[in-house]
């Protein structure tokens, strides 16, 4: 069993368009492997019901199979732009000076892939 959370889709196959039930299983493995991984459970289920959606609706050919890896990669990147892709605009630097004009501190949190 391979420790990538992509070596999860390497048994759906065949020339079939996959269904909910096909992804059940996997998509629990992925869930879980984004939880360990301190990936929070609501933005784990979100992303796997994205990867979910984006691969259902696709049918299995010969080309899709050899790329279902690069398929769930770029549903991954979609729904984690869309879930980290602020609303509104961020003026940091003003919002630092509103910060320093009201004398507390300004707090930045670097958040990185483990």
């Amino acid at each position: 069993k391979g420790s990538s959370m992509f070596s999860f889709f390497k048994n759906i196959t065949g020339q079939k368009a996959i269904t909910e039930e096909d992804l059940a299983q996997v998509l629990a493995n992925m869930k879980e492997h984004l939880i360990k991984k301190n990936v929070a459970a609501d933005i784990s289920t979100h992303l796997c019901e994205s990867v979910a959606k984006n691969l259902i609706i696709n049918n299995l050919t010969d080309y899709f199979i050899k790329a279902i890896r690069s398929t769930v990669k770029q549903a991954m990147e979609a729904s984690l732009k869309r879930i980290l892709t602020p609303k509104t605009s961020v003026d940091l630097l003003r919002d630092i000076g509103q910060s320093q004009a009201e004398s507390r501190p300004y707090t930045i949190c670097f958040v990185g892939v483990n």
